[in-house]
């Protein structure tokens, strides 16, 4: 129903539209309620974080069943370092 991407986009734009239009708007026409917009945009910012919480649980309830395969870059290296050494004085 929601789309991620578009999620992602308004979490931190809508603050940022919020900032512009207050400071569009904020001294001639909103004078002393011009923190209204900020306090929406950021309550609103909230609520589509929320969805975008619920629609990441759903699908990684759905793949839930599929299994996984965790890789380790460590262990394809090379060769492995034995000790690291360290300076014994400090340098000035």
């Amino acid at each position: 129903m929601f789309d991620i991407t578009t999620l992602l986009i308004l979490i931190p734009g809508l603050p940022l539209l919020a900032t512009l239009v207050t400071a569009v708007f904020g001294a001639k026409v909103l004078r002393r309620q011009s923190h209204w917009p900020t306090v929406l945009g950021l309550g609103l910012s909230c609520v589509v974080s929320l969805i975008l919480l619920g629609v990441v649980a759903g699908e990684s309830r759905d793949k839930s069943r599929q299994p996984v395969k965790f890789i380790n870059d460590f262990a394809h290296q090379k060769e492995t370092p034995r000790h690291v050494s360290w300076p014994t004085e400090p340098r000035i």
